[in-house]
């Protein structure tokens, strides 16, 4: 009777530390490893209806979704371009989005290739002159800017901005702003600097 029940503690005494080092051990560390998580690349914001292929923004992990100024706002403690949508617009958000860091970061509107009408008009940022401008005449598409901290903490320079006349897409925009964030893209066209296309 002794003999039979300890085989049964000897049974359990081994099932138990088979138990502990498959938790502790090369198989429990390969079963509990979690996925890296994908740095965030850019935050895009709308309301309502979005100008970029939802189906093609879930294809991109990098980037993340929100629906608020207050979200965009909190998924830019890291420097990240900032994709606001035209239905996001005319923005109440100037003054954060003109203060630092994130007056530094990639912006891009998206709904109009018009750099002009998108970053003073709509966003707000500081330091665009020009006229007022025939709203019936702009032309679809996306605009963007990355601009840098210079001598006058209160006048940021533009090394970079565009509008582009074409439909946007995720992997477009995707691209140049990842371009930027890697300093890739940092001189803007003299066209651009006289303002012909709404520049400084």
């Amino acid at each position: 009777m002794t003999r039979r029940y300890g085989g049964v503690f000897k049974f359990c005494w081994i099932f138990l530390a088979s138990m502990i080092w498959l938790n502790t051990g090369c198989l429990g560390r390969w079963f509990s490893s979690a996925p890296t998580p994908v740095p965030i690349k850019a935050v895009y914001l709308f309301q309502g209806h979005a100008e970029l292929s939802l189906r093609d923004l879930q294809a991109h992990p990098e980037i993340v979704v929100v629906n608020t100024f207050d979200e965009l706002e909190q998924h830019s403690h890291q420097k990240v371009a900032l994709w606001i949508d035209k239905s996001a617009t005319p923005s109440k958000h100037e003054v954060w989005l003109n203060a630092a860091p994130q007056e530094y970061y990639p912006i891009v509107l998206v709904g109009y290739s018009n750099t002009l009408y998108s970053f003073r008009d709509l966003l707000g940022l500081c330091c665009f002159a020009g006229p007022p401008l025939d709203k019936t005449m702009l032309e679809p598409g996306f605009s963007v800017i990355q601009r840098v901290e210079t001598s006058d903490p209160t006048y940021p320079y533009a090394t970079f901005i565009e509008g582009y006349d074409q439909t946007p897409t995720v992997e477009t925009i995707l691209a140049l702003t990842n371009d930027l964030l890697e300093g890739k893209l940092i001189s803007t066209s003299p066209a651009e600097e006289a303002g012909d296309n709404g520049g400084y």
